[in-house]
């Protein structure tokens, strides 16, 4: 198996289309700068997704190698534990609006629009041949602080987007991570045609 290891089998029961069967979280990213029309794909992909009274309320802060202030800025807030996300050449900060535009209302659906937007960026990548990786596990207190965020404002994820990189740059313990083969509960555990499942 190559070491940049640019997909994982995924066993489907049924096909699907390939950006979502080629989707998977890498914990290695190559040096490598994505190409700003690339990035600029990505925001687009964003742009276009679905949301609740066509609200949109994701917000993204994102930074590049290219920019390494502005880089090292947002990579202060990823946590030790994802050390690994600081390879990546791209960082987002995704966050959500708490309320509506229209009466500034709380917005029931602000999360559940914004996730329809990174899910749309992470086809998006994966089509364009770019590895991402969602942790839900940063420093908040410290994205807060960097960017002064307003109230109405709810951090939710951060990313890290980059090419696939080599195994061998992740310690012995990650490297065993990178190449897990992917697991997910069958159709049967989470969808019924007559009741909810536990």
């Amino acid at each position: 198996m190559s070491n940049i290891y640019p997909w994982k089998l995924t066993p489907v029961d049924h096909e699907i289309m390939p950006a979502i069967k080629n989707r998977w979280s890498s914990l290695a990213f190559s040096s490598n700068a994505i190409e700003t029309e690339k990035v600029n794909q990505l925001l687009e992909a964003m742009r276009w997704a679905p949301s609740s009274r066509n609200e949109q309320p994701w917000r993204v802060i994102y930074a590049t190698k290219d920019d390494l202030v502005n880089y090292e800025k947002l990579a202060a807030c990823i946590v030790e534990g994802n050390s690994w996300a600081k390879q990546a050449p791209l960082l987002l900060l995704i966050g959500a609006k708490k309320n509506l535009n229209y009466n500034q209302q709380p917005n029931a659906h602000a999360w559940y629009d914004t996730g329809a937007a990174v899910n749309s960026l992470l086809l998006q990548a994966t089509e364009l041949g770019l590895m991402v990786h969602q942790m839900g596990a940063f420093d908040r207190t410290k994205a807060m602080e960097n960017y002064h965020l307003p109230t109405d404002l709810e951090v939710i994820v951060l990313i890290a987007i980059g090419y696939s990189g080599q195994k061998e740059t992740l310690p012995l313990n990650w490297q065993e991570r990178q190449q897990a083969p992917r697991q997910r509960k069958t159709i049967s555990e989470f969808a019924s045609n007559t009741e909810w499942l536990s």
